[in-house]
Order: C-alpha cells, then sequence, then structure tokens
C-alpha cells in the first residue's frame, strides 16, 4: 500500500502532499483503533486498556487536526507551533501509560479522550487563525525530534508494565515508535523525499499495526468472554442437577416421613388395633381397617430402613428380582394411616426393578392423588401383560387437565393453581426410565387420573387380577 500510494505521486503531485492525505486516512483508522480498544476495556474492565483508548483517540485527534489544517493550506509558517503539540501530545501518552495501573478511570476513556482531542484541535484552530508566525530553526527541529526519540522510551517501558499478553504490548510499542518516527520525519527539512516517505510509511505501518493490534485484543477478550460465560453455564447446570436431586429427595423424604408419623402415633396413642377379619388378606381391604400393631410395626420398620438408604444414597447395583407385593403392601399401609381409601389385593407376581426407586415412585403416585383427588378412592392393580408387569394406580378425582397431558411428567409441570412442587411425576418416571421400566398417563380412562407403571416380568409368574 506504501508503495502505490508512493508511485502515485505522478498524480497527485509532490509526495509531500500526499504524506499530508494519507493522515487523512489514518486518524480515522486510529479512530476504529480505539472503538476496539473500548469494546476492550467494556468487556474486561481493564484499566490500562481504558487510559490507551484515551491516548489513541487523542493522538487521532491531533493526526486529524494537523493534517486538515495543512491539507487547506492554513499554519504554514507555524513550525514551532506544531512540534510543541507534537511534544505535548507525546508527553501526555507517556504520563498516561506510565500510570496506567495506578491511576482510577474517573471517567469514560472514550469520551476522556474525544473532550481532549477537541481541546487540542480547538488550540490548532485558534493558532492557524490567529495568523502568528512561529517558525522555527534548523537546530530547534532537531532538538525537537530528540525529544520526540526521548519520550518514546517511557511509552516502551509503559507499555510494557501493562498487563496485557506480550504480543499484543509488542505490536502497541511497535506502533506507537512508529507514529512517533512519523512525527519526527514530518518535522524534518531538508530532506524533501526522504523525510514525507518515511512519514508516510512509518504512518501506514503505524497505523495497521495498533489496528491488527486492537483488533485481536478485542477478539481474544470476546474468546475468553464467551469461555468464561460457557464455564458458567456448566457450573449453574452443575448446580441446577444438585438442586434437583435435593429436591427430589425432600420431596420423598417429606411423604415417608408422613406415612412414619402416622403410624407412630397409631401405634403410640391408645385408638385399639383391629384384627383382620376371619379368612381376610393380612394386606387387602379398603381402608384403614387393618391397623393391627404388627402390620404397623413392619410398615414403619421397612419405611425407616428405606428413608435411611435415601439419606445416605448408598450405591445402587441396579434392578433386581422384586416381589411386588412386599413393596405394595408397607405403602398401601402407610397411605391408609393417613385416613386414605386404597383398594389393593396381593397379586403374587414379581418383577425386575429396584425396590427402593419402585417403592418411591408408586409412594409419589399415591401422594399426588391424596393431593390432587383429596377424599377420593384409589385403586391399585397388579397384573401382567405378556412379559411386563403392569402397576396401574387410579383415583377418581378429578384427573388430569387435558392442556396438561403432555407435559405432566416434565420437571415442574402443575396446575396454575395447584399447591404441590410439580416434581413428583417427573422424579418417579426418571426413576423407573433408569432402571428399565416405564409410567405413563392412561388417557383412556374416563374415571378420574390413571398412571401405568410397566416393569420386566421375573420367572413364570401366573395372571393374578
Amino acid at each position: 500500500m506504501p508503495l502505490i500510494l508512493i508511485g502515485a505521486t505522478t498524480r497527485w503531485g509532490t509526495l509531500d502532499r500526499l504524506a499530508v492525505a494519507s493522515s487523512l486516512v489514518f486518524a480515522p483508522a486510529l479512530i476504529v483503533s480505539a472503538l476496539f480498544l473500548y469494546l476492550h476495556w467494556r468487556i474486561t474492565d481493564s484499566r490500562p486498556v481504558a487510559w490507551l483508548t484515551a491516548c489513541t483517540i487523542v493522538i487521532a485527534a491531533h493526526v486529524l487536526a494537523l493534517a486538515a489544517l495543512r491539507t487547506g493550506g492554513s499554519g504554514t509558517g507555524q513550525e514551532a507551533w506544531v512540534l510543541a503539540s507534537d511534544l505535548v501530545v507525546v508527553s501526555i501518552v507517556a504520563i498516561t501509560l506510565g500510570f496506567s495501573e495506578t491511576v482510577p478511570v474517573f471517567a469514560d476513556p472514550a469520551v476522556f479522550g474525544l473532550a481532549v482531542g477537541v481541546v487540542l484541535s480547538g488550540a490548532h484552530v485558534a493558532v492557524a487563525q490567529s495568523g502568528w508566525e512561529l517558525p522555527l530553526s534548523t537546530a530547534g527541529r532537531l532538538v525537537g525530534a530528540i525529544a520526540l526519540v526521548l519520550l518514546s522510551l517511557p511509552i516502551v517501558a509503559g507499555l510494557a508494565r501493562v498487563p496485557l499478553p506480550r504480543w499484543a504490548a509488542l505490536r502497541l510499542q511497535i506502533g506507537l515508535l512508529l507514529f512517533i518516527m512519523s512525527l519526527t520525519a514530518g518535522r524534518l527539512e531538508g530532506a524533501p523525499v526522504a523525510a514525507p516517505a518515511i512519514e508516510l510509511v512509518c504512518g501506514f505501518i503505524a497505523t495497521a499495526t495498533v489496528g491488527s493490534a486492537s483488533f485481536a485484543l478485542l477478539c481474544a477478550a470476546i474468546g475468553d468472554d464467551l469461555r468464561a460465560i460457557a464455564d458458567l453455564r456448566r457450573s449453574l447446570g452443575a448446580i441446577e442437577n444438585r438442586a434437583r436431586a435435593d429436591r427430589a429427595q425432600l420431596h420423598e423424604v417429606k411423604g415417608t416421613i408422613a406415612g412414619i408419623a402416622s403410624a407412630v402415633e397409631l401405634l403410640t396413642g391408645d385408638y385399639g388395633y383391629e384384627s383382620a377379619p376371619a379368612g381376610a388378606s393380612a394386606a387387602g381391604g379398603a381402608g384403614p381397617a387393618l391397623r393391627s400393631r404388627a402390620s404397623l410395626g413392619h410398615m414403619v420398620a421397612q419405611e425407616t430402613a428405606r428413608l435411611t438408604r435415601l439419606l445416605q444414597k448408598p450405591l445402587v447395583e441396579g434392578a433386581s428380582v422384586v416381589d411386588v407385593d412386599e413393596i405394595l403392601a408397607p405403602l398401601v399401609t402407610a397411605h391408609r394411616t393417613q385416613g386414605r381409601t386404597i383398594h389393593w389385593e396381593p397379586s403374587g407376581l414379581r418383577c425386575r426393578a429396584v425396590p427402593d426407586h419402585l417403592s418411591e415412585a408408586v409412594n409419589i403416585l399415591l401422594t399426588n392423588a391424596a393431593a390432587h383427588a383429596p377424599g377420593s378412592t384409589v385403586e391399585i392393580q397388579s397384573s401382567l401383560a405378556r412379559d411386563r408387569v403392569l402397576i396401574r394406580v387410579c383415583d377418581n378425582g378429578p384427573g388430569v387437565q387435558p392442556d396438561l397431558a403432555d407435559s405432566i411428567f416434565e420437571w415442574g409441570a402443575r396446575r396454575p393453581e395447584s399447591a404441590g412442587s410439580g416434581i413428583g411425576l417427573n422424579i418417579a418416571q426418571t426413576l423407573l426410565d433408569a432402571d428399565g421400566g416405564c409410567l405413563r398417563l392412561d388417557r383412556n380412562y374416563r374415571g378420574g387420573a390413571s398412571f401405568v407403571i410397566g416393569l420386566e416380568r421375573a420367572g413364570e409368574e401366573s395372571d393374578v387380577a
């Protein structure tokens, strides 16, 4: 690009005019670089980058103001003022970068840099319009050039201390050094071709270097931010999973404790215990007639053991052969002690399941029936369907609303007026699915709500209604 511009001097006039005109392109490019740095600061809140943003805007405003005045033919004969303003700008950059880590950002860096740039540009215009003749001798130019070079040293040192990636700091150091070289060459005389050429090439490379560094820094900051967001999402996901597990555990603990508490109250109170009628099944019946001390004690022992395992979370080895009646009997007793009417007859069926998981799933269905269909009669039926054992839990309550049928097993799904948590059915289905079973809603049932548990049949069993 610089070679193309240099080769175009035959069309554009002298190389000096081309160098001046090119500054009108370099200044907006520096403003774009400042925008990249500003966005980097907004993402990272880096104090040094904030001050670097302000410095870049000040440099761009200075270059743009001088180029505009020189292009319009103003400011000629005021070389001393131009060199003095160069020294002021470079000094501002050197001091700012030297204290960038210690000085707090008291204002928006873009606004602050723009304000300083506007003041500086106004000073340029005022001096140019005043008509003052401020010539500069050759010795003065040489002293000014040496001063500019010396001021570049604290700039390089300041950038070396800035907590940026090494590659970024190096690019910025090179870019600012080339910018100072461009200023120095532009203030020299006696080399009418070499000085403008150096000014042009150094200005172009400085702008490209600073622009690429600022853009790469912005990309790196965005990448770091995206990775941080991804890590945060993973952490939130893990926290949510733990919270779900804790809520699921609490959900089952509450249901189990309620049954144990009711049974203990009956055992310790003077209620009188009824014996099972002659010829009646020890687990059958419809309501709380079976309140023998033995059945209540057996239920309390089993539910307490299950509660202990639930709290200790032992390693589950997988599904095993389970007697369905041994799972259902203590649950039926526990809910009958709470005054609920439950029809159930032993079936003698066996299936493959994790005992605690099956017990928890049935307990959730019974608890939901009591909550959403209070006072209704609940019926539990165990049957065979080919190679599957089906456990159906039905109530004669209001049933499941049609608009909830498709989402009833989702976490948190519930009726708007429901006081429940909406997590029980999701827990039950998740546990059964993990064991190779299933839980579904019978949509064809019209007498209330009916849920069906399906489990793999174990061994040769007779079909018991």
